[in-house]
């Protein structure tokens, strides 16, 4: 008899040890994330046809659809990342962040030819890379450069979970 109860006894610890754990962390423990602020000392890698500051990089906040999250991409079609491919993205991304949440595709059409499009994407965004999501923030600090891979579309959807709750 006394061994069943000492095997009792032992199961209970056992079991009781990884609660104990899990009720201290919750209790007193932080889960904190935070992800990388882009260009906040100035450093950049300049491109001949911009200026940049020599504090804080921001996006230039002039759309009045900028909200706590917002999501800019330079498109251009090819055979990895076609029209479709954006649209899908931006309707899952937009399903996903409702509220905060803006999603702006700049493209080579009649309105912007490949000057002015490849200034804006050197002066503005500091990229001379199409395809690739770049996630800034309220105040225009960039937050994260994203290809258009499953996998980096996943880690942009983490990232802007986490930008989000945080600020």
């Amino acid at each position: 008899m006394t061994n069943k109860v000492l095997k009792f006894i032992f199961l209970i610890a056992i079991l009781a040890i990884p609660v104990i754990i899990f009720l201290f962390l919750k209790s007193y423990g932080d889960n904190w994330f935070d992800i990388p602020y882009y260009y906040t000392s100035g450093g950049i890698s300049e491109f001949s046809d911009c200026s940049y500051p020599q504090d804080t990089f921001r996006v230039a906040m002039n759309n009045k659809n900028n909200k706590r999250a917002n999501v800019t991409l330079f498109f251009s079609e090819n055979s990895e990342f076609t029209s479709t491919d954006l649209v899908n993205t931006r309707s899952r991304l937009q399903a996903l962040f409702r509220d905060n949440f803006s999603f702006v595709a700049h493209g080579f059409n009649a309105t912007m030819d490949s000057a002015s499009f490849m200034k804006l994407m050197h002066c503005g965004f500091v990229t001379d890379t199409v395809n690739q999501f770049i996630l800034h923030d309220d105040r225009g600090i960039i937050r994260g450069y994203y290809k258009t891979d499953l996998e980096e579309l996943d880690r942009l959807i983490v990232e802007t979970k986490i930008l989000l709750e945080n600020e």
